[in-house]
Protein backbone atom coordinates (compact mmCIF):
# COMPACT_ATOMS: atom_id res chain seq x y z
CA UNK A 1 0.00 0.00 0.00
CA UNK A 2 3.03 1.94 0.53
CA UNK A 3 6.54 2.53 -0.68
CA UNK A 4 9.52 4.16 1.37
CA UNK A 5 12.86 5.52 0.68
CA UNK A 6 13.83 6.20 -2.93
CA UNK A 7 16.86 8.76 -2.31
CA UNK A 8 17.70 10.92 -5.20
CA UNK A 9 14.69 12.81 -7.20
CA UNK A 10 15.48 10.48 -10.42
CA UNK A 11 15.23 7.64 -7.82
CA UNK A 12 11.98 8.91 -6.73
CA UNK A 13 10.72 9.41 -10.32
CA UNK A 14 11.05 5.83 -11.59
CA UNK A 15 9.97 4.32 -8.55
CA UNK A 16 6.78 6.18 -8.82
CA UNK A 17 6.20 5.14 -11.96
CA UNK A 18 7.01 1.28 -11.73
CA UNK A 19 4.74 1.97 -8.49
CA UNK A 20 1.49 3.24 -10.85
CA UNK A 21 -0.12 4.73 -8.13
CA UNK A 22 1.39 3.43 -4.88
CA UNK A 23 1.80 6.00 -2.80
CA UNK A 24 5.60 6.60 -2.36
CA UNK A 25 7.31 8.58 0.20
CA UNK A 26 10.68 9.96 -1.27
CA UNK A 27 13.83 11.11 0.52
CA UNK A 28 14.74 13.51 -2.21
CA UNK A 29 14.26 17.58 -1.45
CA UNK A 30 13.54 18.16 -4.85
CA UNK A 31 9.88 19.49 -5.14
CA UNK A 32 9.35 19.09 -8.80
CA UNK A 33 9.22 15.31 -8.28
CA UNK A 34 5.78 15.89 -6.45
CA UNK A 35 2.22 14.10 -8.10
CA UNK A 36 -0.43 12.90 -7.10
CA UNK A 37 1.47 9.98 -5.57
CA UNK A 38 4.68 10.88 -4.83
CA UNK A 39 5.63 12.85 -1.89
CA UNK A 40 9.09 14.13 -1.27
CA UNK A 41 9.40 14.44 2.42
CA UNK A 42 13.10 16.55 1.95
CA UNK A 43 13.76 20.34 3.31
CA UNK A 44 13.72 22.02 -0.16
CA UNK A 45 16.19 24.42 -1.30
CA UNK A 46 13.97 26.95 -1.10
CA UNK A 47 12.82 26.44 2.20
CA UNK A 48 16.28 26.39 3.09
CA UNK A 49 17.00 29.61 1.64
CA UNK A 50 14.05 31.50 3.31
CA UNK A 51 14.64 30.58 6.83
CA UNK A 52 18.70 31.30 5.93
CA UNK A 53 17.80 34.56 4.03
CA UNK A 54 15.23 35.95 6.79
CA UNK A 55 17.39 35.10 9.90
CA UNK A 56 20.08 37.13 8.08
CA UNK A 57 17.64 40.10 7.05
CA UNK A 58 16.37 39.43 11.34
CA UNK A 59 19.92 40.65 12.40
CA UNK A 60 20.25 43.37 10.02
CA UNK A 61 21.94 42.12 6.78
CA UNK A 62 20.82 43.89 3.20
CA UNK A 63 23.50 42.50 1.10
CA UNK A 64 23.79 39.12 -0.20
CA UNK A 65 25.79 36.63 -1.62
CA UNK A 66 25.57 32.92 -2.69
CA UNK A 67 28.69 30.95 -3.54
CA UNK A 68 27.88 27.47 -4.93
CA UNK A 69 28.98 24.53 -6.94
CA UNK A 70 27.49 24.69 -10.82
CA UNK A 71 24.24 22.02 -10.90
CA UNK A 72 20.56 21.90 -10.24
CA UNK A 73 21.11 22.54 -6.05
CA UNK A 74 22.97 25.85 -7.00
CA UNK A 75 20.59 26.94 -9.33
CA UNK A 76 17.55 25.96 -6.97
CA UNK A 77 19.61 28.14 -3.99
CA UNK A 78 20.08 30.99 -6.60
CA UNK A 79 16.49 31.30 -7.47
CA UNK A 80 15.44 31.07 -3.85
CA UNK A 81 17.52 33.88 -2.60
CA UNK A 82 16.58 36.24 -5.50
CA UNK A 83 13.16 35.55 -4.54
CA UNK A 84 13.46 35.85 -1.10
CA UNK A 85 15.82 39.05 -1.68
CA UNK A 86 12.70 40.48 -4.33
CA UNK A 87 10.43 39.74 -1.34
CA UNK A 88 11.98 41.36 1.64
CA UNK A 89 12.70 44.32 -1.09
CA UNK A 90 16.42 44.20 -0.79
CA UNK A 91 19.08 44.68 -3.34
CA UNK A 92 20.18 42.11 -6.39
CA UNK A 93 21.80 39.24 -4.38
CA UNK A 94 25.13 38.43 -5.64
CA UNK A 95 25.45 34.84 -6.93
CA UNK A 96 28.43 33.20 -7.98
CA UNK A 97 28.41 29.71 -9.35
CA UNK A 98 31.60 27.42 -10.42
CA UNK A 99 32.83 24.07 -11.09
CA UNK A 100 32.95 21.02 -8.16
CA UNK A 101 36.48 21.13 -8.64
CA UNK A 102 37.17 24.93 -8.34
CA UNK A 103 39.68 26.15 -6.02
CA UNK A 104 38.13 27.83 -3.07
CA UNK A 105 40.64 31.06 -3.10
CA UNK A 106 39.57 32.04 -6.53
CA UNK A 107 36.03 31.95 -5.63
CA UNK A 108 36.75 33.66 -2.16
CA UNK A 109 38.46 36.33 -4.35
CA UNK A 110 35.74 36.50 -7.39
CA UNK A 111 33.14 37.56 -4.69
CA UNK A 112 35.35 39.91 -3.26
CA UNK A 113 36.49 41.42 -6.59
CA UNK A 114 32.61 41.60 -8.20
CA UNK A 115 30.81 42.99 -4.58
CA UNK A 116 33.64 45.99 -4.44
CA UNK A 117 33.07 48.55 -1.99
CA UNK A 118 29.46 46.84 -1.05
CA UNK A 119 30.71 44.23 0.55
CA UNK A 120 28.04 41.33 1.10
CA UNK A 121 26.52 41.30 4.85
CA UNK A 122 25.47 37.15 4.74
CA UNK A 123 27.30 34.93 2.39
CA UNK A 124 25.37 31.54 1.76
CA UNK A 125 28.04 28.89 1.08
CA UNK A 126 25.98 25.93 -1.11
CA UNK A 127 28.93 23.57 -0.01
CA UNK A 128 29.34 20.41 2.64
CA UNK A 129 32.22 19.07 4.13
CA UNK A 130 35.80 20.04 3.96
CA UNK A 131 34.49 22.42 1.17
CA UNK A 132 32.45 24.29 3.18
CA UNK A 133 35.23 24.96 5.78
CA UNK A 134 37.66 25.70 3.00
CA UNK A 135 35.82 27.74 1.27
CA UNK A 136 35.00 30.01 4.66
CA UNK A 137 38.41 30.21 5.18
CA UNK A 138 39.01 31.62 1.50
CA UNK A 139 36.67 34.03 2.70
CA UNK A 140 38.60 35.36 5.49
CA UNK A 141 41.99 35.43 3.73
CA UNK A 142 40.60 37.59 1.22
CA UNK A 143 38.88 39.97 3.38
CA UNK A 144 35.95 39.24 4.57
CA UNK A 145 35.50 38.88 8.33
CA UNK A 146 32.88 37.11 10.05
CA UNK A 147 31.68 38.75 11.58
CA UNK A 148 30.20 41.50 10.96
CA UNK A 149 29.53 39.39 7.73
CA UNK A 150 27.34 36.66 8.48
CA UNK A 151 28.37 33.04 7.09
CA UNK A 152 25.37 30.56 6.60
CA UNK A 153 24.85 26.82 5.30
CA UNK A 154 22.31 24.29 4.23
CA UNK A 155 20.54 21.65 5.70
CA UNK A 156 23.55 19.16 4.20
CA UNK A 157 25.42 20.45 7.51
CA UNK A 158 23.13 19.02 9.64
CA UNK A 159 25.21 16.47 11.05
CA UNK A 160 28.12 16.52 9.40
CA UNK A 161 31.49 16.61 11.89
CA UNK A 162 33.67 18.20 9.18
CA UNK A 163 31.77 21.03 8.83
CA UNK A 164 31.42 21.41 12.90
CA UNK A 165 34.85 21.13 13.48
CA UNK A 166 35.95 23.94 10.83
CA UNK A 167 37.32 26.64 12.72
CA UNK A 168 36.46 29.36 10.11
CA UNK A 169 32.73 28.18 10.16
CA UNK A 170 32.54 28.85 14.26
CA UNK A 171 29.23 31.14 14.79
CA UNK A 172 28.01 30.37 10.88
CA UNK A 173 24.32 29.53 11.23
CA UNK A 174 21.86 26.69 8.59
CA UNK A 175 19.11 25.47 8.34
CA UNK A 176 17.52 22.30 10.17
CA UNK A 177 15.52 20.24 12.33
CA UNK A 178 15.50 21.26 16.14
CA UNK A 179 18.49 19.53 17.62
CA UNK A 180 16.78 18.52 20.93
CA UNK A 181 14.16 16.58 18.79
CA UNK A 182 16.63 15.10 17.06
CA UNK A 183 19.14 14.20 20.17
CA UNK A 184 15.65 12.79 21.35
CA UNK A 185 15.46 10.60 18.14
CA UNK A 186 18.91 9.98 18.54
CA UNK A 187 19.09 8.70 21.82
CA UNK A 188 16.17 6.50 21.61
CA UNK A 189 17.39 4.79 18.54
CA UNK A 190 21.09 4.03 19.75
CA UNK A 191 18.86 2.16 23.10
CA UNK A 192 17.21 -0.15 20.35
CA UNK A 193 19.83 -0.79 18.22
CA UNK A 194 23.17 0.32 20.09
CA UNK A 195 24.45 2.62 17.32
CA UNK A 196 23.72 6.22 16.12
CA UNK A 197 21.05 6.38 13.04
CA UNK A 198 22.32 7.46 9.52
CA UNK A 199 21.24 11.31 8.73
CA UNK A 200 18.35 10.25 6.85
CA UNK A 201 17.04 7.79 9.36
CA UNK A 202 14.71 10.44 11.28
CA UNK A 203 13.00 11.26 7.23
CA UNK A 204 12.58 6.96 7.11
CA UNK A 205 10.51 7.27 10.24
CA UNK A 206 8.36 10.07 9.90
CA UNK A 207 7.75 8.59 6.26
CA UNK A 208 6.34 5.28 7.73
CA UNK A 209 4.58 7.47 10.46
CA UNK A 210 3.04 8.93 7.45
CA UNK A 211 2.41 5.88 5.67
CA UNK A 212 0.93 3.67 8.98
CA UNK A 213 -1.36 6.94 9.46
CA UNK A 214 -2.99 7.52 6.40
CA UNK A 215 -3.89 3.28 6.01
CA UNK A 216 -5.30 3.73 9.83
CA UNK A 217 -7.47 6.30 8.39
CA UNK A 218 -8.25 5.00 4.57
CA UNK A 219 -11.33 3.10 4.42
CA UNK A 220 -10.07 -0.39 2.63
CA UNK A 221 -12.10 0.21 -0.17
CA UNK A 222 -10.30 3.69 -1.17
CA UNK A 223 -6.86 3.58 -2.50
CA UNK A 224 -4.38 5.87 -0.47
CA UNK A 225 -3.28 7.91 -2.95
CA UNK A 226 -6.88 9.78 -3.36
CA UNK A 227 -6.54 10.53 0.60
CA UNK A 228 -3.42 11.90 0.44
CA UNK A 229 -4.14 14.31 -2.48
CA UNK A 230 -6.01 16.60 -0.49
CA UNK A 231 -3.78 16.73 2.69
CA UNK A 232 -1.39 19.24 2.81
CA UNK A 233 2.11 18.50 2.48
Amino acid sequence: RVLVGPLTGAEARAASAAARGVPVFAFTNDPSVAGASLWPLGISPDQQVRRVAGHAAAAGARRFALAAPEGPFGRALAESLRGAARAASLPEPLVITYPPAAAPGIVAREILDRSGEARPDAVLIGEAGDRAGELAAALQAAGLQAPPARLYGTALWQGDPRAGAAAALTGAVFPGPDPAARARFESRFEGAFGTRPSRIAAAAYDAAWLGISALRASPPAAPLGEDLAGADG
